[in-house]
């Protein structure tokens, strides 16, 4: 169950971030779209299952910027 208070307060600091941290959201947004849209049987094929579709996206996101800033460093 959602809680609104708390998809609420989400949306409104949403709306204070920088452009880019707006922008990088947006694109794991459609990130889990395009997946979202697969099947089950593709889904299976890339070892995902529908129910964790935003976490796998949300961590291999994180991940990945997590490389990128020691590697910049």
């Amino acid at each position: 169950m959602i809680n609104i208070g708390e998809k609420i307060k989400s949306i409104l600091m949403f709306k204070h971030r920088d452009p880019e941290a707006k922008a990088h959201e947006v694109e794991i947004k459609r990130a889990i779209r395009e997946l979202q849209g697969l099947n089950d049987r593709e889904l299976n094929d890339l070892g995902l299952s529908r129910y964790n579709i935003e976490r796998a996206v949300r961590n291999t996101v994180e991940a990945n910027d997590q490389r990128y800033q020691h590697s910049a460093a």
